[in-house]
């Protein structure tokens, strides 16, 4: 028997100066640069997401650092 899994995370990013993350069901929310999500969240960022959320998917592709689905195990 073969064990096939995919596992899902928030979509990383880094555009100007910021490193964040957008999950379907949460939105953007800006992270610490060891990953952990920021206790809070202002004007500052929102604007900048703003801006970031007008880019077409290929510009926004030029800034994903990683985190979406990863497939794990044989699926051949």
């Amino acid at each position: 028997m073969t064990n096939r899994v995919i596992i899902c995370g928030p979509r990383l990013y880094k555009y100007h100066g910021w490193f964040f993350g957008v999950c379907a069901s949460c939105g953007p929310w800006p992270l610490k640069k060891d990953g952990y999500p920021r206790k809070r969240v202002g004007k500052v960022f929102y604007n900048m997401y703003e801006k970031f959320s007008r880019l077409t998917d290929e510009e926004k592709l030029r800034y994903r650092v990683g985190g979406g689905c990863v497939p794990f195990g044989n699926w051949s």
